[in-house]
C-alpha cells in the first residue's frame, strides 16, 4: 500500500466520521420542532389576524432578521456537538476538534442571549397590541426578561458547580443579595407603571428566585442532584447541548443506592400487576429520573406553544397534532433504547405484552403534552 492509497483511505474515514457525527447532531426531530415554528411565524405574517395592522409593520423586519439569527444559532450549536463527538466515535481525530473549537465556543456563548432576545421579538406584536404598552415599557420588559435569564444561569452555577472555597461562595451570595434587592425595587416601579403584565412577570420572577434557592437547600439533603452531577460529568452530556437538547444515546442515570427523591414515596401506577404494567411503570420512572429527559420533554412542549398562540385559527388545532407526532416518535425511540438493555436480553418478554406496553406507555407519554397544547390552542383562539 503506497502513500496515496493511505491518504485516500484516511480521507474517506475522515469524511465518514464527519457525516456520522453530523447525522447524530442534526436529529430530524430537532430540525422539525425548531425549523417548523420559524417557518410558520414567517409564513403567516401577512395572513394572520393582526397582519394588516399598522403597528405590525414596525416589527415585521425584526422578525425576519430574528428568524435568520435563530437558525444561525441553531446551526452553530450543531458544530458544538461535533466538537465533542470524538468521545462517542473516534478519539484520534484531533484535527477536526481543534479546527471547530473556536467556532463552537463563539456559538455557544452567543446562543443564550440571542435565544432570549428572539423569543421576545416574536412575542413583541402581542405585547404592543394586546397589552397596550409603549416602547419604553417594552424595552424595560426585555431587560427584565434578560435579567431573569441570567439570574437563572447564576443559580444553576450554584446548584451544579461545587464551590470548595469560602470566598467564592461569599461572592456569589453577595451577588444574589444585590440582585434580589434590585429586582424588588424595580418590580415595585414596574407594578406601579402597569399593574397587569408587570405584576405577572414580577411574581413569576419572584417564584423563580424562591424556588431555585429552595432547590439549593434540597441539593444539600437529597440524592437527586447527585445523579444530575453524574449526568453533567458523563461523556454523552456534551451531545445534549445541541439547541433545545437533541435526543442523545440512552445512558443509565441513577447510580446512588438510595431511592431517588422524585420517587421516594411513590405508589404503584397500576393496581393489577402483570409483566406489561411493570414494564410501563419502570420505563416511566426511569425516564422521569433523568433530569435531561425531563428538560428535553418540557422544552419541546413549551417552545411549540409560542407559534401556536400566534398562527391563524385554522391551523391552531392542526399544529398540535404535528407536535404530538414528534413526541410519539421520540417516545418510541426512548422505548427502543429502554428495551434493548441487557436485562431484557436475559429475561425476554412475550411480543404481545411488549407491543401492548409500548402503546400504553407512548399514550401516557404524550397525554400531558396533548392536554397542554390543546388548552393553549382553545385559550389563544378566544383571547387573541
Amino acid at each position: 500500500m503506497n502513500s496515496i492509497t493511505i491518504y485516500r483511505y484516511r480521507l474517506k474515514q475522515y469524511r465518514q466520521f464527519k457525516r456520522k457525527v453530523w447525522l447524530l447532531a442534526n436529529d430530524w426531530s430537532v430540525s422539525l420542532y425548531i425549523l417548523l415554528p420559524i417557518a410558520l411565524l414567517l409564513l403567516f405574517n401577512w395572513i394572520s389576524w393582526w397582519g394588516s395592522k399598522q403597528i405590525f409593520l414596525v416589527v415585521h423586519q425584526l422578525r425576519v432578521i430574528g428568524g435568520w439569527l435563530f437558525l444561525y444559532c441553531w446551526f452553530g450549536n450543531l458544530f458544538m456537538a461535533v466538537e465533542e463527538a470524538d468521545k462517542v466515535f473516534l478519539l484520534g481525530m484531533r484535527t477536526l476538534i481543534t479546527s471547530l473549537r473556536t467556532i463552537s465556543l463563539y456559538y455557544s456563548l452567543q446562543k443564550y442571549a440571542t435565544h432570549t432576545v428572539l423569543l421576545f421579538v416574536y412575542l413583541l406584536p402581542l405585547f404592543i397590541q394586546c397589552l397596550l404598552i409603549n416602547i419604553t415599557q417594552v424595552f424595560e420588559l426585555l431587560v427584565l426578561v434578560l435579567l431573569w435569564k441570567y439570574y437563572h444561569a447564576l443559580m444553576r452555577y450554584i446548584l451544579y458547580i461545587k464551590m470548595e472555597h469560602l470566598p467564592a461562595k461569599a461572592a456569589v451570595y453577595v451577588v444574589i443579595f444585590v440582585m434580589d434587592f434590585f429586582l424588588y425595587i424595580w418590580g415595585i416601579k414596574l407594578i406601579s407603571m402597569h399593574a397587569d403584565i408587570y405584576l405577572f412577570f414580577y411574581l413569576t420572577l419572584l417564584a423563580l428566585v424562591v424556588g431555585l434557592q429552595c432547590l439549593y437547600i434540597l441539593r444539600l439533603k437529597g440524592t437527586f442532584f447527585k445523579d444530575v452531577d453524574y449526568q453533567l460529568n458523563h461523556k454523552y452530556f456534551s451531545l445534549s447541548l445541541v439547541f433545545l437538547f437533541a435526543p442523545v444515546p440512552h445512558v443509565p442515570l441513577i447510580r446512588s443506592q438510595k431511592t431517588p427523591w422524585i420517587f421516594k414515596r411513590s405508589t404503584r401506577l397500576f393496581s393489577v400487576r402483570n409483566a406489561s404494567h411493570v414494564l410501563i411503570e419502570c420505563f416511566i420512572k426511569s425516564y422521569c429520573r433523568n433530569f435531561m429527559n425531563l428538560s428535553r420533554y418540557l422544552q419541546i412542549v413549551v417552545y411549540s406553544l409560542i407559534p401556536n398562540a400566534i398562527v391563524p385559527v385554522w391551523i391552531k388545532f392542526l399544529y398540535p397534532l404535528f407536535i404530538l407526532f414528534i413526541l410519539w416518535e421520540y417516545a418510541k425511540s426512548e422505548w427502543s433504547s429502554y428495551i434493548y438493555s441487557s436485562f431484557f436480553k436475559i429475561h425476554p418478554l412475550p411480543k404481545e405484552q411488549m407491543k401492548k406496553a409500548r402503546k400504553l406507555s407512548t399514550l401516557l407519554f404524550i397525554l400531558p403534552a396533548g392536554i397542554i397544547l390543546y388548552t393553549v390552542s382553545v385559550l389563544s383562539t378566544f383571547l387573541f
